[in-house]
């Protein structure tokens, strides 16, 4: 309770160095951890408007006797994005299932026959930041991560744009 106390009034005082407007708003308090060496680790998400921002996490870390040590994670500033998605999850779950299928389609036989079982596995709304896992400039959209799959083979994290239905993104969860 200690650590969290202080990460949230060191967030409040110094969170705008991260890009952060209002920290006790813009971020959710996940857990505390405490590690093999006693250090402990204060983590948030970051959500705006009641949206989690994908791949958004700060972390104010605490040596044994309880000084703050580190400050570090990934925050997006400013985004601008209306948090009100003009499609349905429904809607961006058909889009990216059509989307993988059609790659799939290009591939050898074998390839499309595991399509013609590919479903959504898991649809979440994010704010995501292009360009931010290719550390790279980009810029925020409302966004449906859908995870296609056929639960054997094949399993794609498609990124669809909440608004206007583009695949933003896409990366495979097989290695």
């Amino acid at each position: 309770a200690a650590a969290k106390r202080q990460a949230d009034a060191f967030l409040a005082s110094y969170g705008a160095a991260f890009g952060l407007q209002d920290a006790s708003a813009q971020l959710s308090y996940v857990e505390t951890v405490v590690d093999n060496y006693d250090f402990t680790h204060v983590v948030y998400e970051q959500a705006q408007d009641g949206v989690d921002v994908y791949a958004s996490t700060m972390r104010v870390h605490f040596n044994k006797s309880g000084q703050l040590t580190a400050v570090n994670g990934t925050i997006i500033p400013k985004i601008q994005a209306s948090a009100q998605p003009a499609l349905t999850a429904a809607q961006a779950g058909t889009i990216a299932v059509a989307h993988v299928t059609g790659q799939q389609a290009a591939k050898t036989a074998v390839d499309q026959i595991a399509a013609s079982e590919l479903a959504v596995a898991e649809n979440t709304l994010y704010f995501y930041h292009t360009g931010l896992l290719q550390s790279i400039p980009g810029v925020t959209v409302l966004a449906y991560e859908v995870e296609v799959s056929n639960s054997a083979d094949i399993r794609e994290f498609v990124f669809v744009d909440a608004q206007n239905g583009s695949i933003v993104e896409q990366f495979s969860g097989i290695h």
